[in-house]
């Protein structure tokens, strides 16, 4: 009986050993907390955290949806519980129907303010003209405060400038006494000035220069 019992408590012993040595043994394999969501590791969660976020809806959405509105109402009528899912959806499709009627008006406030623009552009156009013909003739004759550059304006609404089309500056007295014949044809012909074939060189620079502005007499030659 001694022998078996020492024997027992020796197989005792060697166990509760292995167990004390087992528990200070790293496991196989590494530890993984699922408590935490790792984005990087899970395969199967990662789609749905990776969705993009929600854009705010654009006219054409609204447009679409709209436009889809008769055929899903059709497909609620033919339902069992046509009733309780048309008054569920009734109303999605008065908030629609208020995008809709919103989305007009600002439609037609935008006409309207271009409409309202396009016509006062002609009126810009001939006060920029005014201002800048008003500041030439507080220059005198530009050789001290140059002249600024008269726009024209277009049949179509537009504005040029005389250098945008390769004519040379008027910026003083001298300028304009230096222009070549044909110069002096392609200013009148840019601001509608009348040119006579009869009439003298030394005139047909001084209606430009009354034109722009400029008060210098153009002497006589």
């Amino acid at each position: 009986m001694d022998d078996g019992n020492e024997s027992g408590f020796s197989c005792s012993l060697v166990v509760l050993l292995a167990l004390s040595v087992g528990a200070f043994l790293p496991e196989s394999g590494p530890r993984q907390d699922r408590s935490i969501y790792r984005p990087e590791t899970d395969h199967f969660m990662t789609p749905i955290f990776r969705l993009h976020q929600p854009r705010p809806p654009t006219t054409e959405d609204i447009a679409r949806s709209h436009s889809k509105m008769p055929s899903t109402a059709a497909n609620v009528d033919e339902a069992p519980d046509a009733p309780l899912t048309r008054e569920a959806l009734q109303p999605l499709r008065d908030d629609l129907d208020n995008l809709k009627r919103e989305v007009d008006q600002l439609r037609h406030r935008c006409v309207s303010m271009h409409n309202l623009m396009k016509g006062m552009t002609p009126v810009l156009m001939d006060v920029v003209q005014t201002s800048a013909q008003a500041y030439n003739m507080g220059c005198s004759s530009g050789e001290v405060i140059p002249f600024v550059p008269v726009p024209c304006h277009q049949p179509d609404d537009t504005w040029v400038l005389p250098e945008m089309i390769g004519l040379p500056p008027l910026t003083n007295m001298q300028a304009i006494s230096e222009l070549s014949d044909k110069e002096l044809r392609d200013y009148l012909q840019l601001y509608d000035i009348t040119d006579r074939v009869e009439e003298p060189r030394w005139f047909k620079l001084a209606k430009l220069r009354t034109y722009i502005g400029c008060r210098e007499p153009i002497p006589s030659r």
